[in-house]
């Protein structure tokens, strides 16, 4: 098999030089193409001459400029319609997304569909295009590994974010499998490829900083999202070196470059937002577990309150069928307690339906199926209902209703258990209304149970105070019956 020498590459080389094949990928891979067909024709007895003039003779210069053309129409329409498609989406997404973290906020419905899109469009068009951009930009093939790794770890934390904020199985996993690339190949990769081409120590040193800075706040995102000690001093050492210290030097530098905002720069602070709106929405999530929590004090406390009730039916169904004789002592005292521990149950869970119904814009019907299965209520972390119907505009919502309901019942159980000691301190204890220092300040009942308290965590306060009501009540009611 003949193969081509030093100096007779060399020839061909010159050759595509000469035809003004300027296009490094396409020079490559004509060079490469055209030195095959020579050592094929060489194969079959010809000489490194005439197998050459043959080939030049089926292709010729304006055929290598022809291919050219055509080769950079193609990639150039690519590259333009890749291009114009990172715009638009990256304008698109970052709008749906910012109104969305907006909309989620403020308890608006809509925040869950326009988060969905939002990240569908980063994820599927503006991230695969501005990598694709950036990488022809560049034009170096060693640069492979690191556009790869920020497109695989970038995809896998954005779609990671999502899951997290939505409460969707598997957003640990995408996080960390993100995290994991980006920190560990994609930064060191990024900081190796900065430093090489960096022209001056300060341009080195100012890439350091940003690298580092990077690592550490998504190293401080890391341990916020999975619970880790550590993540406030973190995230205010990356905070300040990324937005206080990198990004200025980095704008001077580039501004004193070139003297004026280039597209890298635009491109640095739209990633950056980017950040900000990423690490805000994953701030303000609520864990999952925490939600289940939740949502197993509502039902065990619902349980509890159909057991007491079921075995205290029991109870009262068999004190009825008494003689008069007997019951004529205790009748009129058992049926006020019963009576006032209904009525408060009752109001109770109709401020559960109140609730519900506003938070989630529902019928009573519905109110009623969510307070029996809270994991279905969508809008889980809103509490500006909560805040705006319990404590009202002055202090004057339902929770003052509620407490002052509250002092009338347990004046109701003292009166009618005054000689048992046990009750009156099971009372104090169970339901107690009374005013509490926290973190230095005294705040109300009031304030302590429904200020800012998610819907999903005030049903479970409610289901709760109920359950002690009716305890109470069992307590009083035996003790009347018992002591007549």
């Amino acid at each position: 098999m003949c193969l081509l020498n030093k100096n007779q590459v060399g020839i061909i080389v010159s050759d595509v030089e000469m035809a003004k094949i300027t296009f490094m990928h396409l020079s490559d891979d004509l060079i490469d193409h055209i030195c095959c067909e020579v050592e094929m024709e060489m194969n079959h007895g010809k000489s490194f001459e005439e197998a050459y003039e043959f080939i030049k003779q089926q292709t010729g210069i304006k055929v290598l400029q022809k291919i050219q053309d055509n080769t950079r129409y193609l990639i150039d329409k690519k590259y333009r319609i890749m291009k114009k498609t990172m715009k638009i989406s990256g304008i698109v997404s970052l709008s749906l997304l910012g109104l969305a973290t907006v909309f989620k906020i403020m308890h608006w419905p809509g925040a869950g569909p326009g988060l969905v899109f939002g990240f569908f469009i980063m994820c599927v068009f503006f991230f695969p295009s501005a990598v694709y951009v950036n990488y022809r930009d560049v034009k170096q093939k060693s640069k492979l590994l690191l556009h790869l790794s920020v497109l695989i770890g970038g995809i896998a934390f954005m779609i990671g974010v999502l899951f997290k904020v939505m409460h969707w199985p598997g957003a640990s996993v995408l996080l960390m499998t993100g995290w994991t690339v980006l920190l560990l190949i994609f930064l060191p990769l990024l900081m190796f490829s900065q430093l090489k081409s960096a022209r001056s120590g300060k341009e080195k040193k100012t890439y350091v900083i940003g690298i580092i800075a990077l690592i550490v706040f998504e190293l401080a995102t890391a341990f916020k999202v999975m619970h880790w000690p550590g993540a406030g001093p973190l995230m205010i050492l990356g905070s300040v070196m990324l937005f206080s210290v990198f990004l200025p030097m980095f704008s001077y530098m580039k501004y004193k470059d070139s003297g004026k905002i280039t597209g890298q720069f635009i491109f640095l602070i739209t990633t950056s937002m980017f950040f900000i709106l990423f690490t805000f929405l994953l701030a303000i999530n609520v864990s999952q577990n925490i939600f289940k929590v939740f949502v197993n004090e509502n039902e065990n406390a619902l349980k509890t309150i159909s057991y007491i009730e079921n075995k205290f039916q029991k109870v009262f169904t068999e004190y009825k069928n008494l003689p008069d004789s007997v019951r004529v002592k205790s009748e009129s005292q058992v049926l006020a307690i019963k009576t006032e521990a209904d009525n408060l149950s009752e109001y109770i869970n109709k401020i559960k339906i109140d609730l519900i119904s506003a938070t989630e814009n529902v019928d009573e019907k519905k109110a009623k199926y969510y307070i029996q299965n809270t994991n279905s209520i969508n809008s889980k972390d809103n509490y500006d209902y909560v805040t705006h119907i319990m404590l009202g505009n002055n202090k004057n919502g339902l929770a003052k209703s509620l407490k002052e309901k509250i002092e009338n019942f347990k004046a109701k159980i003292i009166a009618a258990t005054s000689e048992n000691k046990n009750i009156a301190e099971n009372l104090a204890k169970m339901l107690n209304t009374s005013d509490r220092e926290y973190y230095g300040e005294t705040h109300s009942w009031e304030e302590l149970n429904f200020y800012h308290n998610y819907i999903l965590s005030t049903i479970p306060i409610l289901s709760a105070l109920e359950l002690k009501i009716r305890m109470i009540e069992a307590e009083s009611i035996n003790y009347v019956i018992s002591n007549n």
